[in-house]
């Protein structure tokens, strides 16, 4: 008989606490529309003819606690390295993890009057608990990002809904939000959506105030206008 494999806590765009098993390899497709649902919805079909920012990462657990995972998105051409170490803190529900990236991504140069490639990176430390009344389990992420100089914070929340034995194993709401401390009348993100979880397969389906992924720029905050676009992200664990 197969064994089941383990799955870590996933939020939607936030970093959390993993306990994959050591050879464990997970492979992840995030989506999120350009456009808004208000915005022309019968002409658009709510956004979904605007464009989407995507990214396509894998990830693998290579010793205990310990894993790697690279990626490319679609926003700035950006490509992703990144370690993680997560562990559980002694004696209280808490783990923790810290995530080492670094990125490489494409920016619009004044002096040069040209796209130019630029090198970047970011640590992010998480924070999560076992679950509350067996439902509730808060995240909590503080990082440090190169490309502006600066730290920013980001906390979510998973509920549980429904668990089972079937083709749906498990059914979650998640919420999340990333206040700016941004000079620039960027406005602060969040998302919220829906995860099922089934035997390999986890699929989120999301609204969110704008397009971006990883945690370096939803830090920063939106700069776009604003109302909720739809995305949604599919993971494979092999």
């Amino acid at each position: 008989m197969l064994s089941k494999p383990v799955y870590s806590l996933e939020m939607l765009n936030l970093a959390a606490p993993g306990n994959e098993e050591v050879g464990q390899i997970e492979f992840n497709v995030k989506h999120r529309f350009y456009g808004t649902l208000h915005d022309q919805p019968s002409d658009t079909f709510f956004g979904l003819d605007s464009g989407a920012n995507v990214s396509i990462e894998i990830g693998a657990t290579v010793f205990k606690g310990l894993g790697i995972h690279a990626g490319r998105i679609r926003d700035s051409q950006e490509y992703l390295l990144g370690v993680n170490y997560s562990y559980p803190i002694p004696l209280t529900p808490m783990q923790t993890q810290l995530d080492v990236q670094y990125f490489n991504f494409k920016e619009f140069d004044l002096e040069s009057g040209e796209e130019e490639r630029k090198n970047g990176g970011a640590f992010i430390l998480s924070l999560k608990s076992d679950p509350l009344f067996d439902r509730l389990t808060p995240v909590v992420d503080v990082g440090f990002e190169s490309q502006e100089q600066k730290f920013g914070a980001g906390f979510g929340a998973s509920i549980m809904v429904m668990e089972g034995n079937g083709l749906l194993q498990k059914l979650s709401i998640i919420c999340e939000y990333f206040p700016t401390k941004s000079e620039d009348n960027r406005d602060n993100s969040f998302s919220f959506g829906l995860k099922a979880e089934t035997y390999g397969h986890h699929f989120d389906f999301i609204f969110s105030r704008d397009s971006h992924i990883t945690f370096h720029r939803l830090m920063n905050g939106s700069t776009i206008n604003g109302g909720l676009r739809f995305g949604f992200n599919i993971k494979r664990y092999l």
